[in-house]
This record gives C-alpha cells, structure tokens and sequence, in this order.
C-alpha cells in the first residue's frame, strides 16, 4: 500500500512538473493589426482593425508615434481614439535642423493588447497632401509669336473650409 502512495505520489509531482504550476513565462496571446502599411491625407482619416488571439479580453489600446529626424521627434503627427480611427493634422508634421524646416510625414501606429501589454503590432503611415494641379486644355497648338492661355485647377482634398477658412481650395 506505501509503494501505492509512493507511486501515486510521485506520477502526480512528475506530472505537475511537465505541465508546470503558476503563469507561464510565454504567452499565448498574438495582434495583428490592418492595414500595416498606409497614407492618408493630411485632415482626413484612416481606420485600423485589429484582431487579439489567445485570450478572451480581445480590447486593443491604440497609440501614434511621430517621426524621428536626425534625432529630433515631429510634433502634432495626429490622432488616433479607441476604435482605431487614426485622423490626420492639418499639415504634414515637420521638424526644424539648424533653423531648416524638414517634413515629417511618416507615423508609427501601435495597436497593443490589453490581455497582455507586452504583445504590440505595428503599422507605417505616411500623411500626404494630396494636393493636384490640373491643366485645361491637356493639348494645345499654339503657331509661332502666339499665346494661348491655360487653366490650373487646385485639388487640395485635405483643406476643410469650415475649420480653417482661410484655406485654399
């Protein structure tokens, strides 16, 4: 009957052993989000989605970081709330070398899950303008000493008249 015990004892602390007792130190939690690459014009928006496996709690806590330039971090690079819809500034975000503006259009979106805050996926967009000039007529002939006049027509897709007036459709 000891050895019974005995037996039934140590099958148990083997077993124990081989499963493991207490949190596991790898998760089995993984992110994904989408789209991983992206661009958006400047006052406009872009929705990411994303999908947490391995736990039940399936929350994503989203976040934006700016572009780094020769070690200096672009302000004001947009927004990003809780369903994943990422809405642009109203300019490309710069930063200023040596009294010399450089553009910063490229942002990092983070989606990390709250499962588990050590599990992120990352995604790269880019704020563009946007901004078309088209030309009428596309063709003309024009004989030699003429003139002919053009029309250049502005498409700046990002300017919002109502938040900004004095922006230039």
């Amino acid at each position: 009957m000891r050895r019974w015990k005995l037996s039934t004892i140590l099958t148990l602390a083997a077993a124990l052993g081989a499963l493991g007792c207490g949190k596991s130190s790898s998760s089995a939690v993984a992110i994904t989000i989408s789209p991983t690459i992206a661009s958006v014009i400047t006052n406009r928006t872009q929705l990411f989605s994303g999908l947490v496996t391995g736990n039940t709690n399936t929350a994503i806590t989203w976040s934006v970081t700016c572009e780094t330039v020769s070690k200096v971090l672009a302000t004001n690079c947009g927004s990003i709330d809780a369903t994943g819809l990422y809405t642009a500034p109203a300019i490309i975000p710069s930063v200023t070398i040596s009294g010399t503006p450089t553009i910063a259009p490229v942002v990092t979106i983070t989606g990390t899950a709250q499962a588990d805050t050590s599990r992120f996926s990352t995604a790269t967009l880019t704020i563009v303008t946007g901004i078309s000039i088209t030309l009428t007529p596309t063709a003309a002939f024009v004989g030699t000493g003429e003139t002919f006049l053009y029309t250049a027509t502005v498409n700046n897709p990002g300017c919002n008249l109502t938040s900004n007036p004095t922006c230039e459709n």
